[in-house]
């Protein structure tokens, strides 16, 4: 028998202030709905939009593309890396969970999204390379942060 490890370690749910199961598989399905569960999957595999070349979470594409091309001088690279830019405690702004206060968490979560972000962009653009960053206060947000920008 061979085990294959699942990209998040069952160790994290020792972190969790109430588990609602005795693994984190167990936990989810107890804990989370249908609704939480298809929503995170838009998180996870996110809707994106190509725009010139550049590639943005739609989620976070909110200028006209001539006004960034202007802001940061045609480095589209430096684009995609300011407007895919966000701060890993802003996905949970509405949530009273202490569990966004656990760096252990937190990262494990950073983790978890370049993970996924990762296999999106190489799915979608099989033929580029994309740089999926994880690190404290990229393009200024606030603590740990995640964007991604294509290799130019």
């Amino acid at each position: 028998m061979k085990i294959y490890e699942s990209i998040v370690s069952e160790s994290l749910l020792a972190h969790f202030q109430n588990p609602s199961g005795k693994t984190l598989m167990n936990h989810a399905t107890n804990a989370c709905g249908i609704d939480e569960s298809l929503a995170l999957a838009a998180v996870f595999w996110p809707k994106l939009v190509e725009v010139e070349g550049c590639v943005f979470m739609a989620e976070f594409y909110t200028q006209p593309f001539s006004d960034l091309m202007k802001q940061f001088q045609g480095d589209k690279t430096r684009i995609e890396r300011w407007v895919n830019a966000w701060s890993l405690a802003d996905f949970f702004l509405l949530s009273s969970s202490p569990s966004v206060q656990d760096d252990t968490l937190i990262s494990a979560y950073g983790d978890m999204l370049r993970f996924f972000w990762t296999l999106r962009l190489q799915t979608l653009f099989p033929e580029e390379i994309f740089i999926v960053e994880l690190a404290e206060e990229i393009e200024g947000e606030r603590g740990l942060a995640i964007t991604f920008y294509k290799e130019r």
